[in-house]
């Protein structure tokens, strides 16, 4: 999957490192000091992160996000979440993790509708997902795994997150699985199993 997805966004070759640690942390450093998303085997003191346990040290690829990542046109760019991370031996079979960040400081915030929360942040898994196949990184049918993170937030809140409402449609889990082809999680932990399983935690 590397070479393809190089192959498609040279550019993100600046940006996609490997990494393999018994936990990794994922960050978000924009809104806390004008900093890029950021992948580590060790959590910081000073900010709240995505946790992904890998017990089995397994090997993975992350590629975090710059601005206006995935061009369309010159002008145009697709929406994005903040990074995807795979295992290096990535090809059809393996999972593929994609995952978007909000720090709300607190669930009245995160359900604020002004913010749109979390109907964008879905909205911004599906675009990027949906550019991935368009593009041939990812095939049609390849289901992928997703999760939607509030890191400041410590209590579970996939049962309000799920389903979604948004201008009086109703989605769920299943339907973005069904019509998708993404497992949707609203989570701030993960769990590598191996090569080609991953969990999403509550």
């Amino acid at each position: 999957m590397k070479n393809r997805l190089l192959a498609q966004l040279p550019q993100h070759k600046t940006c996609l490192c490997s990494i393999y640690n018994p936990h990794l942390y994922i960050v978000d450093w924009k809104d806390y000091n004008k900093g890029a998303v950021e992948i580590s085997g060790a959590q910081r003191n000073v900010i709240n992160a995505v946790h992904i346990l890998n017990e089995n040290n397994v090997k993975v690829f992350f590629d975090a996000f710059p601005e206006n990542a995935l061009p369309i046109t010159k002008k145009k760019r697709s929406r994005q979440c903040e990074c995807v991370v795979f295992p290096i031996t990535c090809d059809q079979d393996e999972w593929i993790l994609f995952i978007e960040t909000k720090y709300a400081n607190s669930i009245h915030a995160a359900k604020n509708p002004d913010s749109d929360y979390p109907y964008c942040m879905v909205r911004q898994i599906k675009e990027t997902v949906s550019y991935f196949r368009m593009k041939g990184i990812i095939s049609e049918n390849k289901i992928v795994h997703a999760i939607i993170a509030f890191p400041n937030l410590m209590e579970g809140f996939n049962s309000w997150v799920f389903p979604i409402k948004h201008d009086g449609i109703e989605e769920s889990i299943l339907d973005i699985r069904i019509n998708d082809k993404i497992i949707i999680r609203a989570t701030n932990h993960a769990q590598i199993v191996d090569d080609t399983n991953i969990l999403l935690l509550s």
